[in-house]
């Protein structure tokens, strides 16, 4: 890995691309079943048309069988590659900056101060009405415009998000206090908080949460004097 800028100071912590998960596992081995298949099929049908039409012809009348190993042989391959690309990801968090490679081989920098805000959105798929499958995601944005993308290809991304926060939140806390006391809207994307009132997005699809600075629609003012208790549950908000 190259050295660091030294501004950026001592590394806190590395996440790198995940390594092959059990369903990869499942995908390789099923495509190995499949050019097994295909070529098992296609030299046993050779080898009984072939003392009636040759093996030229024999060999055109079985290329499916061939070309289905091919196709696969080709899906392979190719996932191979792609999980060893994205092994050399990483992103790794230091006392005043991050630093991370998730596209190419271009190593990338910023230091907190760059950074504007950090959107996190988990999307629960279901199936006949059942929980298969939890995809995470999260958005870190910079200024002028740029973001960085973060999905489950990283290992354990919600640890590695909160991690990101708690370096992070310290450090623009006396800003965002000074910006409160002056009676300014503070954003946090569903949520925006004002002198004298919380204001709460009926709600946001995680899509349009994570591909840009979310400007919500439907707020509704909760005045704090109506606030009795406000309390985390299951990575949710719960205002009593």
């Amino acid at each position: 890995m190259p050295r660091l800028l030294d501004e950026t100071g001592q590394m806190i912590l590395t996440h790198r691309g995940r390594s092959f998960s059990r369903r990869d596992l499942w995908w390789l081995l099923s495509c190995l079943v499949l050019i097994c298949a295909g070529l098992g099929l296609g030299f046993w049908q050779i080898a009984l048309l072939r003392p009636r039409y040759g093996l030229l012809a024999s060999y055109y009348r079985v290329e499916v069988w061939f070309l289905m190993a091919y196709f696969f042989l080709l899906i392979l391959l190719a996932s191979f590659i792609y999980r060893i690309s994205t092994g050399r990801r990483f992103f790794s968090i230091y006392e005043n900056g991050l630093r991370w490679r998730i596209k190419g081989f271009r190593v990338h920098q910023a230091s907190f101060d760059q950074i504007t805000g950090i959107a996190a959105a988990e999307t629960e798929h279901r199936f006949l009405g059942k929980a298969i499958q939890n995809d995470y995601q999260s958005v870190i944005y910079l200024k002028y415009g740029r973001v960085v993308e973060l999905d489950s290809r990283l290992e354990n991304l919600p640890e590695l998000v909160r991690a990101i926060k708690n370096q992070f939140y310290p450090k623009i806390y006396p800003t965002l206090l000074q910006e409160f006391k002056a009676g300014r809207q503070l954003q946090f994307g569903p949520l925006a908080v004002q002198n004298g009132s919380l204001q709460v997005a009926k709600g946001v699809p995680a899509s349009v949460f994570l591909a840009e600075p979310p400007k919500p629609k439907g707020m509704r003012s909760l005045p704090f004097s109506e606030i009795v208790d406000l309390a985390v549950h299951s990575g949710y908000l719960v205002v009593k």
